[in-house]
């Protein structure tokens, strides 16, 4: 038996469903001892899921604690639940020299700006998993040598199975309803969402939007085109299995540079015998099988008329519907993520505890070395180095016109932009940098 403690930033959204899944599955089929960290909240799913199930489960807990320093201590295994926040940097950064079993499962992608996968967090696991087949091109890992990643790689798929999505029966309704479920907001929608939809022209077609936070500003400007009859912004849902009885089509048109792994959502329209529309050249492309599930599409006139084919064909609807359902039950059930997770484990219980140690280049103020390391090896990296440099003077115009033509994920409130790590750290060049772009 081992203790396992769970480190998460926050226990909300698609990875507290998936976490919940995985922390149920582990104490259904091992006898594993588990404990919950959040830096942050527990959504309230989460609270009466900890409450139902007795879950040792903390939230709110500051990341250089000395009661969580003694719980690291302690833990036969420690799984860090992995994507770009301050707190998390943070607590890593303060564990740094300790000795510990660390596995970390990254939920981002890793291929893009600022979730790319860099090498002072991919080496300071004993075992670093990524979520989606998609991550192993990722620049990072695809050099690594194969002697590395026979020891320290792994690839567990993020999912919280089928869930009862496979028994939904679909309920008869007017029209055609298309449907999105997922993070309304263009760091991770497509920035051409409304247009997309726009371009299909068969008008028993309904787009059913569920999801926020900006869903009423993406509702305006569907109205400012004159078509916002045709949608049905519903923001947050519960019952997610509701609004996929009343679902015809799944089109999921995503930023090209979004971050996405798993896709829970995705998965749960593919069990539910649903047909799916998606681009290529990302995680979506690992889930949905082009041709026989749904489609995946090169670019937005694509998009558009799959899902006029779909439209078009309920017979092709039907057939792709079946399938769906035999590929989401073949590839995604969550037994098999959970023997994964089980047998990495084992692996790792059965090796020494190693000193792990977070190579960051410090310059006197780590909330500014954390925030510039978090970004990776890419242009906005360069340009906020360079902008910090001439901190407290004036920055050049021209430097600050290039931060503010970055893409919005950089301004945002999280998502470790610098307002973001400002929020946590407090500082003062955090701050300026994040009200002056």
């Amino acid at each position: 038996m081992a203790n396992i403690l769970h480190i998460t930033p926050h226990f909300g959204g698609g990875v507290g469903t998936v976490l919940r899944a995985l922390i149920d599955g582990i104490a259904k089929n091992s006898d594993h001892k588990q404990e919950v960290v959040s830096f942050e909240y527990l959504n309230e799913k989460t609270m009466r899921w900890v409450e139902l199930n007795s879950i040792a489960a903390y939230s709110d807990v500051l990341s250089d604690s000395e009661w969580l320093q003694k719980r690291v201590c302690n833990a036969d295994i420690v799984h860090i639940h992995f994507w770009n926040h301050p707190a998390l940097y943070y607590f890593i950064y303060t564990i740094s020299g300790q000795s510990a079993r660390i596995v970390m499962w990254s939920h981002v992608n890793g291929h893009f700006a600022p979730y790319l996968f860099n090498d002072a967090v991919i080496d300071f696991p004993e075992i670093y998993v990524v979520s989606t087949k998609y991550s192993l091109s990722q620049k990072k890992l695809c050099c690594r040598s194969n002697k590395w990643k026979s020891k320290h790689l792994r690839t567990v798929h993020s999912t919280a199975g089928l869930n009862g999505f496979d028994k939904i029966e679909p309920m008869e309704h007017r029209g055609i309803n298309v449907g999105y479920i997922g993070t309304v907001d263009y760091v991770k929608m497509h920035r051409d969402f409304i247009n997309i939809f726009s371009e299909v022209q068969n008008q028993e077609a309904n787009f059913i939007v569920c999801g926020g936070n900006s869903h009423e500003d993406v509702h305006r400007e569907a109205e400012q085109i004159g078509i916002a009859d045709r949608f049905d912004f519903l923001g947050q849902v519960e019952d997610v299995k509701s609004i996929l009885t009343k679902i015809d089509i799944f089109a999921y048109p995503l930023n090209r540079e979004n971050y996405g792994t798993g896709e829970q959502v995705l998965i749960e329209a593919m069990s539910a015998g649903i047909p799916q529309v998606v681009f290529a050249d990302g995680p979506e492309e690992i889930v949905v099988e082009d041709g026989v599930t749904g489609f995946v599409c090169n670019n937005n006139l694509e998009f558009s008329k799959a899902i006029d084919h779909l439209c078009n064909d309920e017979k092709l609807r039907k057939i792709m519907g079946r399938n769906s359902k035999q590929r989401a039950k073949k590839y995604f059930n969550f037994d098999k993520s959970l023997k994964k997770w089980l047998s990495i484990y084992d692996e790792l219980y059965l090796r020494d505890k190693n000193v792990s140690h977070f190579e960051v280049v410090q310059s006197g103020d780590i909330a500014v070395d954390l925030f510039l390391l978090s970004l990776g090896e890419c242009k906005a990296q360069g340009i906020f180095e360079e902008i910090f440099q001439y901190y407290p003077n004036d920055i050049p115009v021209s430097l600050l016109k290039q931060a503010k033509e970055l893409p919005s994920i950089f301004k945002s409130e999280t998502r470790g932009s610098a307002k973001h790590y400002n929020s946590f750290f407090k500082s003062e060049r955090l701050f300026t940098l994040s009200n002056q772009i």
